[in-house]
Parts: C-alpha cells; structure tokens; sequence
C-alpha cells in the first residue's frame, strides 16, 4: 500500500527515488501495462511520422491495430530492455529482481505521455499531413525539441530509479544506462531498417 498522501503519477516527476522506492516495496507491477501503453502509442505516432505512413491508402488498417496492441507492444518492449538493462547492471554489482529494474524502466516512460499529447494536438490540426514526414505544418524543429525533452527526462528519471532499485551510486547509475542505451539503440537501428524494408516490399 502506498504511503498515505502519495499520488505516483505526480511525485515520479520530481522525487523519483522516493516514488520508485515505494512501489517496488509495495507492487513492482503496479502501473506497468498502463505505462507500457503509454510509450508504445508515443513511439508508434512518431513512428509513424518518420516512415510518412500517412502517404498509403492503408495507413488505418496499419495504425489503428498498432494502437490497440499497444500495451502488449509496450511491454514487450520494455521486458526485453529491462533484461538488458539488468544484465548490464548484475556485471557493475547490481542484484535488483527483473521486476523492480521492469518497474523503474516502466515509470521512467510517464514523460512520453507529452509526446502523446503533442501528436494527438497535430493530428487534431493537421489531419491529412501529421503523419507524412516533413509534411505537416507545425516546424520540425518543434517536434524534434519536444522528444529530446521527453527523451532526457526519461533517462534522467531512469537514472535516478536504477540508483534506487540497484543501490548504485549516480555515477554508476548513469553507466547502467548509456550501456543499455547503447545496446537498445543498436537493436532498434537494426529492427527499423529490417521494419522499412519489409514495409516497402
């Protein structure tokens, strides 16, 4: 049970360690589907933006199962980089369980849901180019500012969430993390091209 007064969805923003501490000592799952969600409907907007999939006819049949799938996508996932941010993590000393290092990679997505917001915003106004690349009239620069702010507060919150669940030091913490970014990114370069070339066949 959370301690009396404590709303996680507000206090992660500001007092991570203290909010990620109270959960993994209460129910490590708790908020896990709906934040795996919440990324993947972020990341499949952006996605969708990126590869211009609102240029084919058949841009619905794509999109809208994507977001109906997206809190089995979201957990998927986010249980494959929490693996790997725990592996990395057990050779620098850490011994936290899969599921607390789960629960602090899950809560330290909440700043996707302004990206989310952002891209509903541009489909609201932009209706017919808000998912071709380049295309919609809002500036690019906007779009790309809002994700890195999003990005950097999420790793800034998953850095503070593994000191906590791992009892690693800050500086430990971060190397935790650009290690995992590394590995993740490398997959997701790989998986993204391997996506746009069976997309394009």
């Amino acid at each position: 049970m959370m301690p009396a007064g404590m709303n996680p969805w507000l206090t992660v923003w500001t007092q991570p360690r203290m909010t990620i501490r109270a959960i993994i000592h209460t129910n490590p799952k708790f908020g896990f589907w709906i934040l795996s969600g919440l990324f993947a409907i972020a990341i499949a907007f952006q996605l969708a933006n990126f590869y211009s999939w609102g240029l084919n006819p058949s841009f619905l049949a794509i999109f809208i199962p994507i977001l109906l799938l997206s809190p089995i996508l979201g957990a998927i996932w986010l249980s494959i980089d929490a693996w790997i941010l725990r592996t990395i993590g057990w050779f620098l000393g850490g011994r936290a369980s899969q599921w607390n290092v789960r629960s602090a990679l899950a809560w330290s997505k909440l700043p996707y849901i302004i990206s989310s917001i952002m891209w509903v915003v541009l489909t609201t106004s932009y209706q017919d180019t808000a998912f071709i690349q380049l295309a919609t009239g809002a500036s690019a620069v906007f779009i790309d500012l809002i994700f890195l702010i999003v990005f950097l507060w999420s790793m800034t919150l998953l850095t503070q969430a593994i000191c906590e669940v791992q009892s690693f030091s800050l500086p430990k913490a971060l190397l935790n993390v650009v290690l995992n970014l590394l590995i993740s990114f490398s997959l997701i370069v790989l998986s993204a091209f391997i996506a746009r070339y069976l997309y394009i066949m």
